[in-house]
């Protein structure tokens, strides 16, 4: 069996879910913009490194913020940030920014779906992280497709 068929069909392919992924963020932001706001409170703020301890260059960072707001005499808490805040990056100052700017026990802007009030993001913007996930889909996508015209 020859494994570079595969090979360029899976780059494809993951290239390909990858700008889906992105589009899906690209619908949920904007979505999100059209909800209303209230105020919230802060109620953890930090961030986490993963990867290896020697080569700080192979580390990447998330932020971890807790907030809790109230939508009609019922509490909510979340954690999410903005869509696609799952994503690490390798940029630790972004990150500490985050967590800098939405401190324990500061008041904070909350967007929330007002058909599902438990669903809300600090952030209806889309964050810098979620346009790598466009470069790298369109990097695999574009070498799949040059590798299976070759």
């Amino acid at each position: 069996m020859e494994y570079i068929p595969l090979l360029r069909i899976c780059l494809l392919i993951g290239g390909v879910l990858q700008i889906l992924f992105f589009l899906r963020i690209v619908y949920q932001t904007e979505r999100s913009k059209q909800w209303p706001i209230t105020t919230g409170i802060i109620l953890s703020s930090e961030w986490s490194s993963f990867g290896s301890d020697n080569a700080d260059s192979s580390k990447t960072y998330k932020a971890d913020i807790k907030y809790q707001y109230q939508i009609d005499e019922k509490v909510y808490t979340s954690r999410k940030i903005y869509y696609g805040d799952w994503i690490s990056i390798s940029f630790s100052s972004l990150v500490k920014r985050i967590v800098r700017e939405y401190g324990v026990g500061k008041e904070c802007i909350v967007h929330y779906d007002p058909q599902y009030p438990s669903k809300a993001v600090l952030r209806a913007t889309l964050a810098p992280p979620i346009y790598f996930l466009l470069v790298g889909g369109l990097a695999f996508a574009g070498v799949g497709v040059y590798l299976l015209y070759i």
